[in-house]
């Protein structure tokens, strides 16, 4: 009998639940809305009420806003930001 091993191990990424958004995640958030490519849209959300992170080869945040809205961003270790979705 012959077993077979998985060449990739299985990878978990745990989501804290949100948190109050502190002035490190304002400030990658101001980053954001001032990409050339930031539309209206994500301004006139306004300021983000809270903030999932997990750490991913950089840092994925998950800002929610008021209105139950989600922005989901990540920023390289080389300080590249990326809107994943919004």
């Amino acid at each position: 009998m012959s077993l077979k091993q998985k060449n990739t191990p299985d990878v978990v990424v745990v989501i804290p639940p949100p948190r109050p958004v502190g002035p490190d995640d304002l400030a990658v958030w101001a980053k954001v809305l001032a990409q050339a490519d930031t539309g209206a849209e994500l301004t006139a959300k306004g300021a983000p009420t809270s903030v999932q992170t997990a750490v991913v080869s950089g840092v994925k945040f998950r800002f929610i806003f008021k209105d139950g809205s989600t922005v989901t961003v990540w920023q390289s270790w080389q300080n590249v930001i990326t809107i994943v979705n919004h």
